[in-house]
C-alpha cells in the first residue's frame, strides 16, 4: 500500500469490522482504496471487492493496492452499487460475509430501499452490512437515528456502535436470513441509540380475580314436584328455603 496518512475514521471502521482471515468483503464507495489497503494484510484465504462510481477514485485505489490485486486478495471495479452496475462489473451473484461503506451518504440521505435489498441478496447467511460515518459537529445522534431508521425500514436489524474517532457505525442484518431463520445481531441486542442501552421492562401485573365463594350444598325434597330446596350449607341470595 502506498501513501502515508490514513484517516482515523478508516482505521476505526476497519477495526470494527473484525476482519477474519477467510472473510469475503465488499466495500461500497471505496474512494482511493485506503480501507482496502488496511483490510488486505488481515486476509489469508479471504478477499475484498471494492466498488466506486468514480473512475478517478478507482484508478487511485488500483495504484494503491496493486500488490493485493496481483495476488488475488483484492478486486477493484468502477461500478455503481446497483444490480445493473454490479452485473456490468462482473460482481453480481457473489456472496459476501461483510459489506461496508465509510462516509457514503447513501444510507442517510434517502430510503435506499433498492440498495438495501441488493445488499440483503449479496450477504451470506449470518453476514452483516456496516455503515460508518464521521459527521461534522454534534450530529452523531442525528445521523445514527436516520441510518437506523433507514435500515429498519429496509428490512434490517440495526445496532449502533460508537467508535472513538469520533465515528459512529451502524450494523445491520436482514431480518430473515436466506435460509429463512431470523437474523441474530453479532454484537448483541440491537440498540437504537448511541451507547449501551439497558432493557427496560415493566413488571407484569395481572388483574386479581375476586375470591371464589365456597361451593354450596343444596338439600332437596325429592318427594315433591317440582323439587323444593329445603336446606343449604350457606345462604343463597334470592333462594328462600322451605
Amino acid at each position: 500500500m502506498t501513501g502515508t496518512a490514513v484517516p482515523e475514521r478508516i482505521r476505526q471502521a476497519v477495526a470494527a469490522l473484525d476482519v477474519r482471515a477467510g472473510d469475503r468483503l465488499l466495500e461500497v464507495g471505496c474512494g482511493g482504496g485506503v480501507a482496502v489497503g488496511l483490510v488486505c494484510p488481515l486476509l489469508i484465504t479471504g478477499t475484498i471487492t471494492a466498488v466506486d462510481h468514480s473512475a478517478t477514485a478507482t484508478a487511485r485505489a488500483v495504484r494503491r493496492n496493486a500488490g493485493s490485486i496481483g495476488d488475488g486478495r483484492a478486486t477493484i471495479a468502477t461500478a455503481a452499487f446497483t444490480e445493473p452496475g454490479l452485473t456490468a462489473a462482473g460482481i453480481s451473484g457473489r456472496s459476501f460475509d461483510k459489506i461496508f461503506a465509510i462516509n457514503v451518504n447513501l444510507f442517510w440521505t434517502g430510503p435506499a430501499r433498492a440498495e438495501l435489498a441488493l445488499a440483503a441478496g449479496l450477504l451470506a447467511p449470518g453476514g452483516a452490512l456496516y455503515a460508518f460515518y464521521e459527521p461534522p459537529g454534534e450530529r452523531l445522534d442525528e445521523l445514527a437515528a436516520k441510518v437506523t431508521g433507514t435500515f429498519e425500514a429496509g428490512g434490517f436489524t440495526a445496532e449502533v456502535l460508537r467508535l472513538p474517532a469520533p465515528v459512529v457505525g451502524i450494523v445491520g442484518r436482514p431480518w430473515a436470513a436466506p435460509d429463512g431463520r431470523p437474523a441474530t445481531p453479532r454484537h448483541g441486542t440491537p440498540r437504537h441509540r448511541l451507547g449501551t442501552i439497558a432493557a427496560q421492562t415493566r413488571p407484569k401485573t395481572c388483574a386479581r380475580s375476586p375470591p371464589r365463594a365456597p361451593p354450596t350444598t343444596l338439600l332437596l325434597d325429592s318427594t315433591t314436584r317440582p323439587l323444593r330446596v329445603v336446606g343449604a350449607a350457606r345462604p343463597i341470595p334470592g333462594v328462600q328455603l322451605s
